[in-house]
């Protein structure tokens, strides 16, 4: 295993959903309910940035730091957790002890008298002492200082990136022969690799407890100028980028400069720094140029959460995960917590309106020609069912309301410039069933509009919606074209005749926009639980058609990611009937029973005894260590012997408890597993 507890594969070793909490820990009740049940707490959490964005920031960071250590602390000690790491920064250096001509080399204990040069400095600060005052027979402090950190997973932004991260992209994405350098390059600064530091946290906690500060830096001084160099030297080997390098004196540039004295680490600790300036940078710049090369994708769900865990967990492992994509929701401001909302980059919320037409007049206020205000409800009048959710219209459903979640999600996208931050966009729902991965969309025409095969409805799907950042802003404009030009779409709709939906609607505006759509095949079908909320609509079921406690929407679609997916469904008493695929799960009211009578029928009696072509063992064997060897073993026998596997999942209850255990069986190869329906959601 590779750093970041990242598998070599790109899988990772721990869960963002059962691993992770989405926290802010400037709540104290959160933090209090949170920060719980551990043995040790290394607290690393803070506001940082470069110094650019500390200087202009210099409240927030400050504020939002001392709430975030104090609260953490608080949470720490009230639920008795013994063991407390803070970590602080040599930014809580006095900045007159880092100016003037020399290399200022700095101890532990020259913090005092107090005079960091930023807020950022003051807050960490402030939490050391904080720390250092919790301490107690029952509270193990320990106090870790680290000096510049950097490495790969660093954040490299150019506006909350610090300044290894922040050069290496500069550097790498800039097209022009100039590579312009912030302040004189004078400054300098004690640079430790990440790797370093996770060594130094782990020693703290074995030997450095209730011992005071500790700093841990590499005691050598690297200039900004000699890093800029080493950088631009690196570009030009490994990317063939020749750039004159300009410094930059009308900008800031922090700090003159201070390096760590080690005695305390290293006597302490018994640690020193491994990895030298050359090669932390080599890796870091690696990481950062295939990081830049990945398609960056964002996945967002518009209007309502619903659908179930079930659901929500397979759009996490067959979309989410498979292309590295982050999430953003944007729903009303009543919808409950669900798992999504822990697992989303964003979070955006609108009240929940009586009358969508509040919207709809919004984006009329924002139209570059002077109609009427009122001139698009014109539209009610016309047969159909796309303006549903506006007061005082006729048409039934909630397709209004997409239209209003979409001009609103336009609005938060360009607020935070995400079309520079994303490659991909994906417009999705929250109740769609996913069997396998999501089509490898990365390889098809990226000028062209995405979708998924499915019901259509005499039009183009709005249910999921795929796209580049500049086709996908057109794509969900359909809602400011029908605003600003009511009297263009008004009579154009009504030439067109008939009834409309909002798949029409949509193909009608696509073509006028000249957008080209290309399909994929489906992987996943919308499902309604009973308990799902709607809005103006019934949200209709298939009457006849269940899964897994899930009513299936649109049948066709159910059928096609099924066929997708390779899964066959053999319900009929045909002997002779072919079963596809590597294992066959028979659900049943009673697994157990059902287990019993299939190896019963299966086994013949021999003057030896009982013959089975089959190998039968129960998940209570996980158990123990020593019981799931005895299940291993039974494994490698049974395929040295080409006798076929099967288990009972035993009890719902073992599942959670002993995932891992499972896992290791089930990823080897089994041919039959019996369980109940509660085991399966297990």
């Amino acid at each position: 295993m590779s750093c970041n507890l990242q598998f070599e594969n790109g899988t990772w070793a721990i869960s963002i959903a059962l691993d992770f909490c989405r926290l802010d820990l400037r709540n104290v009740d959160d933090t209090l309910k949170f920060v719980t049940g551990a043995d040790v707490i290394f607290h690393l959490a803070d506001i940082v940035a470069g110094v650019g964005y500390v200087f202009s920031h210099q409240l927030p960071v400050f504020r939002d730091n001392i709430l975030i250590n104090s609260n953490t602390i608080h949470a720490a000690k009230t639920n008795k957790i013994k063991n407390f790491i803070y970590v602080g920064t040599a930014c809580s250096f006095p900045k007159f002890l880092q100016q003037g001509a020399g290399v200022h080399s700095l101890r532990e204990n020259q913090t005092y008298p107090a005079e960091p040069e930023s807020s950022y400095g003051w807050s960490k600060l402030m939490g050391e002492y904080e720390a250092e005052s919790a301490k107690s027979n029952n509270f193990n402090v320990g106090i870790l200082r680290l000096h510049n950190v950097y490495g790969p997973y660093s954040e490299y932004n150019a506006v909350t990136g610090q300044v290894i991260p922040s050069l290496i992209r500069k550097a790498l994405n800039n097209n022009n022969d100039s590579f312009i350098v912030w302040g004189s390059g004078e400054q300098y600064r004690d640079f430790l690799y990440v790797e370093d530091v996770i060594d130094s946290l782990l020693l703290m906690l074995k030997q450095g407890m209730n011992k005071g500060v500790i700093q841990v830096g590499t005691g050598k001084a690297t200039t900004i100028k000699e890093l800029a160099y080493i950088i631009n030297r690196m570009v030009n080997s490994k990317f063939q980028k020749k750039m004159n390098i300009i410094f930059d004196n009308t900008q800031p540039e922090g700090d003159g400069g201070r390096i760590a004295i080690l005695d305390r680490a290293k006597n302490i600790l018994k640690w020193k720094s491994k990895v030298d300036i050359e090669e932390g940078v080599s890796t870091t710049m690696s990481w950062i140029a295939n990081n830049e090369r990945k398609q960056r994708v964002l996945v967002i769900i518009i209007g309502q959460i619903r659908g179930g865990e079930l659901a929500w967990k397979s759009l996490q492992k067959y979309l989410l995960r498979p292309f590295n994509a982050h999430l953003a929701i944007h729903v009303s401001n009543w919808q409950t917590k669900t798992l999504l909302h822990d697992i989303a980059q964003y979070i955006w919320t609108v009240p929940e309106y009586t009358d969508w037409g509040v919207v709809l007049e919004m984006v009329a206020k924002t139209c570059h020609v002077n109609n009427n205000m009122e001139e698009w409800r014109k539209y009610c009048r016309i047969p159909g069912i796309f303006m549903g959710g506006v007061a005082n219209c006729s048409h039934p459903g909630s397709a209004g309301i997409l239209l209003a979640f979409r001009w609103l999600t336009q609005q938060k996208i360009l607020e935070l410039n995400l079309l520079d931050k994303y490659d991909w966009f994906i417009m999705t729902r929250a109740d769609e069933l996913y069997l396998c991965n999501h089509h490898d969309f990365l390889e098809m025409n990226k000028n062209h509009v995405l979708l998924p095969t499915g019901e259509y409805y005499e039009g183009w799907s709005d249910r999921h919606i795929i796209g580049k950042p500049s086709n996908f802003m057109k794509m969900i404009n359909i809602t400011t074209e029908l605003i600003c030009k009511p009297d263009y779409w008004f009579r154009t709709l009504n030439e067109l005749r008939g009834e409309f939906n909002l798949e029409k609607i949509q193909k009608v505006i696509w073509s006028y926009m000249k957008l080209q759509v290309s399909e994929f095949s489906r992987s996943m079908f919308t499902v309604k639980r009973m308990q799902d909320p709607t809005r103006w609509s019934k949200g209709q079921s298939h009457p006849d058609v269940e899964i897994f406690g899930l009513k299936i929407k649109y049948l066709d679609e159910f059928k096609s990611a099924v066929k997708h997916s390779g899964v066959e469904n053999h319900t009929d008493k045909d002997q002779n009937a072919v079963i596809t695929g590597t294992c066959l799960v028979m659900l049943t009211p009673d697994a157990e029973h059902t287990r019993c009578t299939f190896l019963g029928v299966n086994a013949t009696q021999s003057e030896h005894g009982i013959v089975s072509d089959y190998v039968y063992f129960e998940a209570y064997m996980v158990m123990s260590l020593p019981t799931l060897a005895a299940a291993i073993r039974i494994y490698e026998i049974a395929e040295l012997n080409q006798v076929k596997i099967t288990m009972s999942c035993s009890n719902a209850g073992i599942i959670p408890t002993y995932r891992d255990h499972l896992c290791e069986i089930l990823n080897k190869s089994l041919d039959f597993l019996f369980c109940n329906r509660n085991e399966v959601f297990s």
